[in-house]
């Protein structure tokens, strides 16, 4: 398991009195040490013993000093496509919650209009009503936009990265190849 993986884990499936105590050691350098830490993750269930014994082997050296190999932002730094993702995943979530909102208000509305003295016409109804679905229908293309634009720059990105790395892996075979010339065996 990679120890970002590990870190992951950790603090996903940590408690808050866990995570305040993550967050204290790592960053304030302060508060329960490392093995303390992860002997609690262990006790709640979230590390096996081979995970918090190489969770301790990461974090600790010989002496039993805390490893800094990167900065708190080291996540961020080395995959940002990573929250890119997840506010894509997010704008999706938020355009789902848009339906329960609309149910939500048209319940409301109706709830409204029954309550109403007998003079409430079925005109203000239906005004009412289409204007909820003006503003949520505006809402959802609002947000479909941005995550439409945002999935495509990503897709540009990614693709432009594949065809480096297609053109890299081209590169590597010609010059395998003159290297295999160059020193072959019995060769000139």
């Amino acid at each position: 398991m990679w120890e970002e993986d590990l870190i992951r884990k950790l603090v996903v499936n940590a408690p808050h009195d866990l995570l305040e105590a993550i967050y204290a050691r790592g960053l304030q350098r302060e508060g329960p040490s490392w093995p303390e830490i992860v002997r609690r993750a262990q006790e709640l269930g979230i590390f096996t013993a081979e995970e918090a014994t190489l969770c301790l082997q990461l974090t600790t050296n010989r002496e039993g000093t805390v490893v800094h190999r990167r900065s708190h932002n080291a996540a961020k730094e080395k995959y940002p496509a990573e929250d890119r993702m997840e506010q894509l995943i997010q704008g999706m979530s938020r355009m789902a919650e848009l339906i329960d909102r609309y149910s939500k208000e048209i319940r409301t509305i109706s709830e409204e209009v029954l309550g109403m003295e007998p003079e409430a016409t079925v005109e203000q109804l239906r005004g009412r009503v289409a204007e909820v679905q003006d503003r949520i229908h505006q809402e959802a293309c609002e947000i479909h936009d941005r995550l439409l634009a945002e999935s495509t720059r990503m897709e540009e990105e990614l693709m432009a990265k594949i065809t480096h790395l297609k053109e890299t892996m081209q590169h590597l075979a010609l010059l395998k190849e003159v290297v295999s010339v160059a020193v072959k065996p019995g060769g000139s």
